[in-house]
């Protein structure tokens, strides 16, 4: 589309337009200013004694001087802002895209030319927002994750780029543990059109709870949340923005600009002995054997073993960031604990121990609904009870070391089943990455119904347990010996005996070493992200699906 074309005074005469999908800035027919519409966050006009500004706000590289085969223009001037269309398109790897910053681009304009100027912005707006514009901003920042890095990035990235885009923002910051949650489950939600959550997945883990913990919880569940990475594995922003960097500009963008998609959330239960009054964020219930119950939500993993071993015991070594990771994963797997532990599942119509079908499943699916309105009570109710309820399992163990058809979920199937292995760890989880270096279930689909489960075999070697390590970045450690990937509806995992050395990570959080079950509830998030399509696993975006679905037969993990 063509753009109305001003014709300005800045040191040197300047044309300013927008071409198509684009904002150009060209002085002496050289561009100074080239940027996807995208990246536009607000045009307005200023007025002074001789002259009207027209101001744009917007995010953009910041000036070089390398060249860029990719790029218009020959970067050889610091006042250029250059980013084509094919680098936002690959913006999950593109430098310039990790050098977004918020900029403002000011161009004089006779007085005899206000009415142009002021059409011209008119019609920037409808470009840079053509679809809902959010302008109600609730931020719940945490100060201290990332080592104090939240603190900064609060106040010198998103605070200014929101502004910027002529936002309405509340800022909270937490100061001790369940603040988000306190902030999450008392805040006005009406009154907010996104929130817009700085720190870890643990700030993240806080404000789910709270929002579902609260009686309007349908209502409040559909504000749209927002990731802004500062934490260590930060697992929700990588799996929505890709691993490349932690990019508060695109996270900011997304609040702003992003495409709403319904992210099934998992229901936890456990034994309400093993909370003090810290856990008292979590919905206390009671069994039909009259035991009671505390019940909270996970929208990332849910980890016993090596994993969770990996996630909490290198708390002391958060400063190392992602690489505390894989150190405590090298330690564990030279260790080589058993996990001691009893696992029973349900399949049902959504789980599946074939990979090919998870695979066709998640390319299949389609946006999941985002409903408002109901009560509490059916909003959390379990659809395979607590971890409390007597369970009988099938005579029929689950196999997981060749593949039949009577398990793989075709049939109506409620039944529990129990897995006999000799395992390390057991991974569960709803999201793709869990942190940058580990894409841990490639699979995972935003409403499929079920929800990922990894194990890895107690008895598999050292070198294996490595080279899962190695192959985790792209998804390809399901593919290894001594690894069990598979779907299901329910969850539960008994410790056989309790430990002091062992630990439950919940979304990365500490919680109390012990029996839990899990399934997909019915409560549903909303998340943001910059894909216009349905959102789905990087892996299934990319070369590596083919690789994946050609060679599981080949590569089938194998039993013990």
């Amino acid at each position: 589309m063509s753009g109305v074309v001003l014709e300005g005074y800045f040191n040197e005469k300047l044309v300013t337009a927008f071409v198509e999908d684009a904002l150009l800035v060209v002085r002496a027919e050289q561009e100074l200013v080239h940027l996807p519409v995208e990246l536009v966050l607000r045009a307005s006009l200023i007025n002074t004694k001789d002259s009207v500004v027209v101001q744009v706000k917007v995010l953009a590289p910041t000036p070089s001087n390398h060249s860029c085969s990719s790029c218009v223009a020959t970067r050889s001037s610091k006042s250029k802002h250059i980013l084509t269309r094919k680098q936002w398109q690959n913006r999950d790897c593109d430098l310039d895209v990790a050098r977004l910053r918020h900029t403002t681009i000011s161009i004089h304009v006779p007085n005899k030319n206000q009415a142009e100027a002021s059409a011209w912005i008119d019609q920037v707006q409808k470009l840079a927002y053509p679809h809902e514009r959010r302008q109600r901003i609730l931020v719940i920042g945490n100060p201290s994750s990332g080592q104090g890095r939240g603190k900064k990035v609060l106040q010198k990235q998103v605070l200014p780029i929101l502004e910027s885009a002529g936002c309405t923002v509340k800022v909270h910051q937490t100061q001790k543990r369940f603040d988000a949650f306190r902030i999450a489950q008392t805040a006005q939600t009406q009154d907010y059109d996104v929130l817009v959550c700085v720190g870890g997945d643990g700030t993240m883990h806080e404000v789910v709870n709270g929002l579902a913990s609260r009686d309007d919880v349908a209502e409040a569940i559909a504000l749209p949340l927002v990731p802004v990475p500062c934490g260590s594995g930060n697992g929700m922003y990588v799996s929505l923005h890709g691993a490349s960097s932690f990019n508060v500009p695109l996270a900011c963008l997304s609040a702003l600009k992003g495409t709403t998609h319904a992210q099934e959330l998992c229901a936890v239960t456990q034994d309400a002995a093993l909370f003090s009054n810290d856990g008292a964020f979590a919905y206390r219930g009671q069994a039909s054997n009259g035991r009671k119950y505390v019940q909270y939500y996970s929208f990332l993993s849910q980890a016993i073993g090596l994993m969770a071993d990996v996630d909490l015991g290198t708390e002391k070594f958060r400063f190392i960031g992602d690489l505390r990771f894989s150190l405590g994963y090298v330690l564990g797997a030279m260790l080589n604990k058993r996990c001691e532990i009893d696992i029973q599942v349900v399949l049902g119509e959504s789980g599946s121990t074939d990979r090919g079908r998870m695979r066709q499943r998640a390319l299949s699916d389609v946006p999941s609904t985002i409903s408002k309105g109901g009560h509490a009570a059916s909003a959390r109710k379990l659809r395979y009870g607590s971890v409390h309820e007597p369970i009988n399992p099938s005579e029929e163990p689950l196999e997981l070391s060749h593949i039949s058809e009577q398990q793989n979920g075709n049939s109506t199937s409620k039944s529990w089943r129990t897995v006999h292995e000799r395992v390390s760890t057991l991974y569960a989880g709803k999201m793709p990455y869990v942190a940058r270096s580990l894409m841990a279930f490639p699979y995972a689909s935003p409403a499929d119904g079920a929800m990922d489960i990894l194990l890895q075999t107690q008895t598999s070697t050292f070198f294996q347990k490595i080279g899962s390590l190695i192959d985790g970045e792209e998804g390809n450690h399901v593919l290894r010996p001594g690894m069990h990937y598979f779907k299901v509806e329910a969850l539960r995992v008994t410790p056989k005996k309790p430990t002091r050395d062992r630990y439950l990570s919940i979304d990365g959080e500490s919680m109390p070493y012990g029996a839990f079950q899990v399934e997909v509830s019915r409560l549903k998030m909303v998340l943001l992200s910059l894909d216009d399509d349905v959102w789905r696993a990087p892996i299934l975006q990319s070369p590596a699906a083919t690789k994946h679905e050609t060679t599981r037969d080949s590569h089938r993990p194998q039993g013990n």
